[in-house]
């Protein structure tokens, strides 16, 4: 049985997170993965542009 999701930390992936408070789960989930994904995106962003070619 696959574990619950949230039971990962989004900092250290593969890491588990066995002292998580269920009720605080969620909270801290949405807004670390909305900061996370932001960085993450601006940074792919950047990849993109360096990978096109020059026109």
């Amino acid at each position: 049985m696959p574990d619950a999701p949230g039971t990962y930390s989004l900092s250290r992936p593969g890491e588990r997170r066995d002292d998580v408070i269920p009720g605080r789960r969620e909270r801290w989930s949405r807004s670390s993965a909305r900061a996370l994904t932001g960085r993450r995106l601006e940074r792919l962003d950047d990849d993109v542009k360096a990978a096109q070619p020059l026109r």
